[in-house]
């Protein structure tokens, strides 16, 4: 599990409150690794490489939805976009050009993402409506958790 973000982007930081919270919950299996990063772009590759699952904990901005909502997106469902600033690569390109690049990438990858407003200004307090929903989004990771691993001992 990798919980991303910025602690000092006020509600950027949920994905990674959100991990922190799950590194040590008892609920948590002992298999599972708990990653935290403020990467983004091409730096995640390092992160992901050699792994058999991925969960990525975020925020995400799309505007659609309310405030708290948590989006489940698998990451073959990720939309890649090519642009030309490497700085501005999504998760998308990540998974295409580590893939294009030959690296040993997850075979399922999951994002649990909340939507938020706020990922523009500084400042280590989340808003009232995200800092509301963050213990509905650590129990949405909890049960994927459950999910992936049990994928993974069915497999076996």
């Amino acid at each position: 599990m990798i919980g991303l973000g910025n602690d000092i982007m006020r509600d950027d930081a949920i994905g990674l409150r959100v991990t922190r919270a799950l590194a040590s919950h008892s609920s948590l299996p002992p298999s599972v690794e708990v990653i935290e990063t403020g990467e983004m772009g091409l730096s995640l590759l390092d992160v992901l490489v050699d792994r058999g699952w991925v969960i990525l904990v975020d925020s995400v901005v799309t505007s659609k939805k309310p405030v708290g909502y948590i989006h489940r997106i698998k990451g073959k469902d990720v939309t890649c976009y090519i642009s030309k600033n490497p700085h501005n690569m999504g998760l998308g390109e990540v998974l295409y050009f580590g893939r294009e690049l030959g690296l040993s990438l997850p075979n399922e990858v999951v994002i649990l993402a909340m939507e938020i407003r706020d990922n523009n200004h500084f400042g280590d307090e989340m808003t009232p409506k995200v800092k509301a929903g963050a213990t509905r989004f650590l129990d949405a990771v909890l049960e994927e958790v459950k999910k992936c691993t049990s994928m993974v001992s069915q497999r076996a």
